[in-house]
């Protein structure tokens, strides 16, 4: 719906003269003024942002240039030119009061004046849409006050311009939007218009800005805006957002693990060298200034940052958009992995630490041994046995218990590793025999690889054992690599089991499964730990022994992933029982393995060890749309009302039909939409499809929001579109779908008749276009029926149709009868009483919802119509109307004559043989109707004898349709004919005063016949009685002339003026003959006076034709 917020705007009704803006500006130019001497004229239309410490306390508001920088803005204005103007306006509100402005990421509808939900948007949001163009008064822009008690929707606040101006930043050549744009946010701050010209928020633009950096404010202004929010100075702090690139691949803040992708894993560097330089980008994806706060900018930490120094420094100081570049160089210390990791501070509000692991190893320039066991370095001359690295092997039993251990030797030089003794590895020192080398390594390494072997522990006797391993090399400084092993023999008979969710687990099950709780599942990265509780149980008639300490350790390449967060009880007497639980919590992605290994006093399955896995994902939102509980695959271009995509018909005018749908998160991180707006329609049909109410922004890991799309069709057929949910899933950005609604168009009126019952008098002066169409027929006398054709199936009734006089009131006109037609669409009005207004509007009611036009889906009659212009050459009654846009009434004008054309058999009413003036009063009314008409006859008693006769036939044959157009209002014409066929037709038109200037007449309809004879003879003698009779009756007659001899031309259409004087005192005197002269149905024309004369061929030469005049 249309907002019902208060709205002000200013106008560009009114510029100043050069004059005007010099005696308005005066003020600039004596900054600093004082204040407290403005004048209270600022107005205050009431509501505020909320200033929670009073007045003067800080007030912050958040904004957003919404689409003001999308290129959609008339003038050519770009997006940085666009932001310094709306800095620099919000920062001259700052300056006068504690107003606080932070730029956010827009969020809301694209702008329009159609309310929305305020939640989780910016308070300003600026930007444009269409407002009026340039129509007088020219709207540039308008700004919607803050909210108050009574209006609180989103629109509060913000400011739109109007796609119809041009905008500059040079008064000069178009539109400031510097100064309209400090003006609207005064509005948006809760200032009304000024009425004073020294004031920003006068409603008149002026153009009193030259450029950026020159905007000011007056007296009236500030005082304005220190009345509502008190006096101090506020900030502008545009948004910023940091982000860091290593090989063109951005770096997460908070990424623990050194990659290769993105340049943080340095690789290998042999000591001694210059080392490895790697480069990464610092960029500025916001609006505002980035700082690098820390010192120095770019700071190394962790257990190695010594071996990483940083070469090329960043700048510390990035404007919007901008980048810098900064290297770092690994120069390794040691041999082996050296790690650390970059942080850099900076004003980024939710980045202030970004942080990220780098990595690299070093390597010796000769050859280097290194050895591992259960993936742990192991020291040379390490003499302290453990079970992490697997020198410690645990309690074994002497009665054929044995335990094996696996090492792994690395070269970590630059060159090749050869093992020198025989065997390469060796075993000595007192229980040297308790231990025996199972496989042997390669004799040569090179480098960077490896290679390993293994030894098993047989104890010979109970207690402690111990053993030197030796392994002879090449390496300069480590030849022999010694270490220390042991192990504890015991004669115990112990039987060791252990059950992962009540099934038992083998020793050496190398397959984790579900149903043994071996197999964790999936965890998350950064998610909570998943836990698995295991029993270790003892069935042997010795107490069992845990030998190692702890007693459960783990082992493999992703021991860290997993850990032991309850250990067991040792001993565990024979029938008894001990539990431990083992937490997954993966540090990466994808599947991750260790081994849990029991050491113990069962003398053939120690230790005990079996393998557990479990799969770490990285936080990540998944995105699913769903319509009527079914899921919408993303992609999908195949709209069915099963899932709400197909909105089905839709009434074009009609309220508009609604889908939701809901937005689910089936992912395992935070979901956010972060579209603007966050859920878009595009497409070839986008306009008709309306997002009604938009989702919050985020989506909880399993939630769901919703959103609702109206379908509103703009015309008749299929109407397409696609929706659009932009998001931060990964692979589902955005989210597509498409949909689809059929919309029915409106009926539209494509022909009128009137005319009798049964003929038909179609309009002849008729042009349809778009906009508002009128039909202006030739005038009609008597009108008794009325027919509308429709272009498709309506429904309508009699009382749809309302009928308006000239002065714009109905008349209370019931129809006589009504029909409709379905097979021609046709609704059909008939009356008997006949109009008495001279102009008759025919009105169509469109639907309202209750009655009125509509097709059989709803859809209102079209009654946009255009006023045509006539021409009599038209014929056709059928024209396309309307402009696809229902809801408007059809309206259809055009002229009636008020009563009946007066035909009139005309008698000698004083029984003389000649007809005279007073014949003229025995006049007999007869309703005049066209030909064709049901109530014209041909066999009507036209010579008025009573009787039907060969004279009338032969009047019949010869009518014809014609007009007659009197320019004088008051005028009156008459025709006689000889008492033997005496017909006259005369029209009067019956005024109460003579107007003093001519007026036109409305045309009607006559009957004329195909020709006529016209003479003039000297009158026959008339009697004393019936002269004085005509005498009494002159003076009250119009001015006479005796009508000349005139003849008519042959041409079609040709126009004739008679002239001559009148006798004085001799209104019948004698004069010289008519001249005789046929024509096909041409007028004269006397003066102002256009009419037809009815006569017959063949009749009698009328005896005398007096033809007044009004000159």
């Amino acid at each position: 719906m249309k907002s019902r917020r208060r709205k002000h705007c200013a106008l560009a009704i009114e510029r100043l003269e050069p004059r005007d803006l010099l005696a308005a500006a005066e003020p600039l130019w004596r900054y600093p003024f004082d204040v407290a001497s403005a004048p209270a004229e600022f107005t205050v239309p009431g509501g505020t942002w909320p200033q929670p410490g009073g007045l003067g306390s800080p007030v912050t508001l958040t904004y957003s240039l919404s689409n003001l920088t999308d290129g959609g803005l008339p003038g050519g204005l770009a997006a940085p030119q666009l932001r310094a103007a709306v800095e620099e306006a919000l920062g001259l509100w700052a300056a006068y009061a504690p107003l606080y402005f932070v730029e956010v990421a827009d969020s809301g509808p694209v702008p329009d004046d159609i309310e929305y939900a305020p939640q989780d948007h910016p308070q300003l949001r600026i930007g444009h849409h269409a407002i009026d163009g340039e129509a007088f008064p020219d709207e540039l822009a308008h700004a919607y006050l803050p909210p108050d008690a009574a209006f609180a929707d989103g629109l509060a606040g913000d400011v739109h311009f109007d796609d119809g101006n041009a905008w500059s930043l040079d008064p000069d050549t178009a539109v400031d939007v510097l100064e309209v744009l400090v003006h609207e946010l005064g509005h948006a701050l809760g200032l009304g218009h000024e009425e004073i010209a020294t004031a920003i928020m006068n409603p008149f633009y002026a153009g009193r800005y030259d450029g950026l950096g020159t905007a000011f404010l007056f007296e009236d202004d500030i005082a304005g805006i220190r009345s509502l929010y008190g006096s101090g100075v506020g900030a502008v702090t545009p948004v910023v957002d940091i982000g860091i690139f290593g090989a063109g691949v951005e770096i997460a803040s908070g990424d623990t693990i050194a990659s290769t992708a993105d340049g943080t894993y340095f690789a290998t560097a042999i000591l001694g060298t210059a080392g490895i330089e790697h480069y990464f980008t610092i960029t500025n994806r916001g609006q505002g200034t980035l700082e690098l706060t820390g010192t120095p900018a770019v700071q190394l930490v962790g257990p190695d940052a010594g071996d990483f120094t940083v070469v090329a420094v960043p700048a510390t100081s990035l404007a919007a958009q901008g980048s810098t570049t900064f290297s770092l160089r690994f120069v390794p210390t040691s041999v082996g992995l050296r790690t650390a990791a970059v942080r850099i501070a900076s004003n980024d509000a939710d980045e202030s630490i970004y942080e990220f692991a780098i990595a690299g190893r070093g390597l010796s320039p000769q050859q280097e041994i290194e050895i591992l066991g259960r993936g742990q370095p192991i020291v040379a001359g390490d003499a302290t046995p453990s079970a992490v690295d697997g020198t410690e092997f645990g309690f074994v039993n002497v009665n054929g218990g044995t335990a094996t251990r696996t090492f792994t030797i690395e070269n970590a030089g630059a060159s090749r590793l050869s093992l020198l003794g025989d065997p390469s590895v060796a075993l000595v020192g007192p229980h040297a025999a308790d231990f025996a080398i199972a496989a042997m390594p390669a004799a040569e390494i090179p480098r960077e690889t490896a290679s390993s072997f293994s030894i098993r522990f047989d104890p010979t006797a109970i207690g402690l054992r111990t053993a030197v391993v030796r392994v002879a090399s090449d390496d300069a400084d480590e030849d022999p690599y010694e270490f220390t092993v042991a192990g504890t023999g015991y004669a115990a008979n112990a039987e060791i089991g252990i059950f992962g969710n009540g099934i038992s687990i083998a020793d050496g099950d190398a397959t984790p499964g579900v149903l043994d709780h071996t197999a964790f599942g999936a965890a998350n990265v950064a998610g909570a730990l998943l836990v698995r509780t295991y029993t270790i149980t003892n069935t042997g008639v010795g107490p069992l022994h845990l030998t190692h300490d702890p007693p459960v350790a783990l082992a493999g390449s992703h021991a860290g992933d997993f850990r032991v967060i309850n250990q067991p009880a040792t001993p565990v007497f024979s029938g008894g029982a001990t539990t431990f639980s083992i937490a997954f919590d993966p540090s990466a992605a994808g599947t991750r393995s260790a081994t849990v290994v029991v050491e113990n006093s069962d003398a053939n399955e120690n230790p005990f060890e079996f393998a557990i896995s479990g799969n770490g994902f990285a936080a990540a939102a998944e995105i699913e749309v769903r319509g009527e509980g079914r899921v919408i695959l993303s992609g999908d271009d195949s709209p069915q009302g099963l899932d709400g995509t197909d909105f089905g018909n839709a009434a074009v005018g009609a309220p508009p039909a609604s889908r939701t749908f809901v937005v689910a998160n089936v992912g395992s991180g935070a979901l956010n939409l972060i579209g603007s707006p966050r859920v878009a329609i595009t497409g070839e049909n986008a306009a008709d499809f309306r997002v009604s109410s938009f989702p919050p922004g985020a989506v909880n890991v399993g939630g769901t929001v919703s959103f609702t799309i109206e379908f509103s069709p703009s015309g008749g057929g299929r109407r397409a579109a696609t929706v659009n949910v932009p998001s931060n899933d990964d692979d589902e950005n955005p989210y597509e779908f498409a949909i689809v609604g059929f919309g029915a168009a409106p009926p539209h009126v494509v022909g009128v008749t009137v005319g009798s019952t049964v003929g038909e008098h179609a309009f002849h002066e008729l042009e349809a276009g778009t906009g508002r169409l009128q039909w202006r027929p030739l005038p009609w006398v008597n009108l008794d029926r009325i027919e509308v054709r429709f272009d498709q199936d309506v429904v309508l009734a009699a009382g749809d149709l309302m009928l308006v006089d000239g002065a714009g009131a109905t008349l209370n006109f019931a129809p006589d009868g009504f029909d409709y037609d379905g097979a021609s669409h046709t609704a059909a009005w008939r009356f008997e009483d006949e109009f008495v207004s001279s102009r008759i509007t025919l009105l169509l009611k469109s639907y309202d919802g209750v009655r009125g036009v509509r097709n059989g889906v709803g859809t209102a009659l079209d009654g946009e119509w255009t006023e045509p212009t006539a021409y009599d050459e038209q014929t056709s009654d059928v024209f396309p109307s309307g402009d696809g846009i229902p809801g408007g009434d059809c309206r259809l004008s055009f002229r009636v004559n008020p009563g009946n054309v007066e035909q009139a058999i005309v008698d000698n009413a004083d029984e003389s043989l000649d007809i005279n003036w007073l014949d003229l009063r025995a006049v007999l009314d007869r309703q005049f109707r066209a030909a064709g008409d049901a109530a014209y006859s041909k066999w009507a008693d036209l010579d008025g004898n009573g009787a039907i006769n060969a004279v009338d036939a032969v009047f019949a044959n010869n009518y014809r349709d014609a007009k007659v157009s009197i320019a004088a209002a008051d005028a009156a014409i008459a025709s006689v004919s000889n008492r033997e066929s005496s017909l006259l037709v005369a029209f009067r038109q019956r005024l109460s005063r003579r107007p003093s200037v001519p007026q036109p007449l409305p045309e009607t309809d006559m009957v004329t016949p195909r020709s006529y004879t016209l003479a003039r003879q000297r009158p026959k003698r008339q009697r004393a009685a019936t002269q004085d009779r005509a005498a009494a009756l002159l003076p009250a007659m119009p001015e006479f002339r005796r009508l000349r001899k005139a003849r008519m031309p042959e041409r079609p259409n040709a126009r004739v003026s008679v002239t001559g004087e009148r006798p004085v005192g001799k209104p019948t005197s004698a004069a010289s003959n008519w001249t005789r002269s046929a024509m096909d149905h041409h007028p004269m024309h006397l003066h102002d006076h256009t009419f037809w004369v009815i006569g017959t061929e063949g009749g009698r030469i009328p005896e005398q034709a007096w033809i007044p005049t009004n000159t």
